[in-house]
């Protein structure tokens, strides 16, 4: 009888040491994995391509415009025109790692997009700002090394990271310029085509290094000047005007934009401080108010 106790405690101590290992080794995996997701964090644009054998050409590289974006657990593709500034997504997955695995293995489940409803089992490395994923091609199944080979079974991304201020830079740079009013929506209704005449005699918006002035066309003067914070990574993008003079001097307005060529959107929020708006609408609530704006030509 005792030697039957003392085989059963035996059993039960190995099992839980068993149980412990295992838990042990499920936390290991799982920071690991928490740690490659914040390094992939952030916005990549292409800075290399191998498929079918062969690389792509500094020019080539340069004509794939466009910049993915990882955030909150999602892997999305923005194309992107950095001439007119217009986006669109073409693609969107929810993901999941295994940096454990060698190589480190990447699933892609889509969706939106052409491929929406399928999984892609690709492989990826991260070294610092350089990210490099071999994504599988027409159903093949995932890759084993970070190649483009011949059959074209697989097709090797290289990704570099863009700063932050690259991509308020570049914004910065499209918005520059005078612009009128086209459009308002406030309290839950849009503006006549009179009321925005209206609106457009009375007023322009001036950006210009990295400020934005609202200029009273009747008498000429600046009526409020801000200071100009852009987030383009965030969704929808951000902008914080920060008021250096006029009424609401000292405060800070978070609003959102969109910003598509020669047209602009910015959905402001009433009350400078408030919270930003998440979505372009003039709600009934009077909370926030949207603007629709042209650039003036030169």
């Amino acid at each position: 009888m005792k030697w039957c106790v003392v085989l059963v405690l035996g059993a039960c101590v190995q099992a839980a040491g068993t149980g412990r290992a295992d838990d042990a080794a499920k936390k290991d995996d799982d920071d690991a994995a928490k740690k490659d997701l914040a390094l992939l964090e952030g916005t990549w644009v292409v800075a290399g391509k191998e498929f079918m054998g062969k690389k792509a050409t500094k020019e080539e590289v340069e004509k794939l415009r466009g910049r993915l974006v990882i955030k909150d657990g999602k892997w999305a593709l923005w194309s992107d025109d950095n001439e007119k500034g217009k986006e669109e997504i073409v693609y969107e997955a929810t993901f999941k790692l295994d940096p454990k695995a060698k190589p480190k293995e990447l699933d892609l489940a889509y969706t939106n997009g052409e491929q929406k409803g399928t999984t892609d089992k690709a492989i990826y490395e991260i070294d610092g700002d350089t990210l490099r994923v071999c994504y599988p091609f027409m159903g093949a199944g995932r890759p084993a090394e970070f190649a483009g080979p011949p059959d074209g079974k697989a097709l090797l991304m290289t990704y570099k990271r863009v700063k932050q201020d690259d991509t308020e830079k570049r914004d910065l740079a499209l918005l520059e310029g005078t612009w009128v009013i086209t459009g308002k929506e406030f309290m839950g209704k849009k503006a006549d085509e009179e009321e925005v005449k209206k609106l457009a005699a009375a007023s322009e918006v001036i950006f210009k290094d990295g400020k934005r002035a609202l200029n009273d066309l009747e008498s000429s003067k600046i009526r409020t000047e801000a200071t100009l914070t852009l987030d383009p990574a965030a969704k929808p993008k951000a902008m914080d005007l920060t008021y250096t003079s006029g009424d609401v001097k000292g405060k800070t307005d978070h609003a959102i934009y969109e910003l598509d060529g020669d047209a602009l959107k910015v959905c402001y929020t009433l009350e400078p401080g408030a919270d930003r708006p998440t979505e372009f609408a003039g709600k009934p609530d009077g909370k926030t108010f949207v603007l629709t704006y042209k650039r003036v030509k030169k």
